[in-house]
């Protein structure tokens, strides 16, 4: 259950991204948009291909790794 919760959860932030626009992801290059994007897609669409080890590695190294750019952007974005 709590991988599937996971699992979910980095859907809901693909998704987000997704919905973002070419132009805010081409003058925001610090963080992985097509690589968040992508993993949304496998997720959705290829979930026969998830392999638990590598989500709880992008759980672990990556979400933290792109966090505070992502806190930064939001930040940002409220005094704009």
């Amino acid at each position: 259950m709590r991988m599937h919760a996971v699992i979910y959860n980095i859907q809901i932030v693909g998704e987000a991204t997704y919905k973002l626009t070419r132009e805010y992801k081409a003058t925001h290059t610090t963080v992985p948009w097509i690589l968040m994007e992508k993993m949304r897609h496998v997720l959705v669409h290829d979930y026969y291909k998830i392999v638990p080890e590598a989500v709880w590695d992008v759980v672990k190294s990556d979400l933290p790794a792109v966090k505070p750019e992502i806190r930064r952007l939001l930040s940002k974005s409220d005094t704009e």
